[in-house]
């Protein structure tokens, strides 16, 4: 599960892309998709599916580990 502390680096990585929905929950980060390249938005999708996908999904799709 995501925390605040993940949020945080997104958003210091780069604050022009990420940011914080302090409103909405501290355990979302948001990006502006099109600043972001196809490599780099597949791995925050990944990253995302993996943290709220059942576990039983998540192996029977080891290649989005």
């Amino acid at each position: 599960m995501p925390d605040a502390d993940l949020v945080a680096a997104y958003v210091q990585e780069d604050p022009t892309v990420y940011r914080a929905a302090p409103g909405y929950s501290k355990k979302v980060v948001m990006a502006t998709l099109t600043r972001l390249d196809a490599q780099t938005l597949r791995e925050v999708l990944v990253e995302s599916w993996s943290c709220r996908a059942p576990a039983t999904l998540r192996k029977r799709h080891p290649e989005l580990r």
